[in-house]
């Protein structure tokens, strides 16, 4: 019977993705005070705008982890890493010029 080998970086790749996820499902819930607002402009109840918002995330966060296996596979994992980091610095900056508010 053979030992089974683990690659040396396991619990960083582990790490990673639970740090990945906490901060996923914490943007996920970040619109959670606008349902209201979001309820009367769409004339629907809080129930249907929360289900609507929820099921749009959770559809995109499952094709882009379908998708990400397929550009790890063809790109490797620290160009798809170092890639994905800096968009996400872009978008967060980006998110700054899109409110109304002073």
């Amino acid at each position: 019977m053979t030992e089974i080998v683990y690659p040396k970086y396991r619990w960083f790749v582990l790490t990673t993705m639970i740090v990945i996820t906490a901060f996923g499902h914490s943007v996920g819930i970040g619109a959670a005070p606008l349902v209201g607002e979001v309820a009367n402009t769409f004339g629907t109840s809080l129930g249907e705008t929360t289900a609507m918002s929820m099921m749009t995330y959770m559809l995109a966060a499952a094709v882009s982890c379908i998708l990400s296996g397929f550009v790890i596979d063809k790109i490797g994992f620290v160009r798809v890493w170092i890639i994905s980091f800096v968009l996400l610095i872009i978008s967060s900056l980006l998110m700054n010029f899109t409110s109304d508010t002073p």
